[in-house]
């Protein structure tokens, strides 16, 4: 039994890692959307 808490544990980090990932990919995204819309503004000008 201690075996499969320790497992469920690690699984359970792995996604709490996979979320962070998946948190900070989209904040990236956002980022170079947000660059590329001031970028694209300021050729405009």
């Amino acid at each position: 039994m201690k075996h499969v808490r320790r497992m469920s544990k690690g699984v359970s980090a792995a996604d709490g890692i996979t979320q962070a990932h998946a948190d900070f990919a989209l904040a990236l995204v956002n980022l170079y959307i947000e660059t590329a819309g001031e970028l694209k503004k300021a050729d405009r000008q």
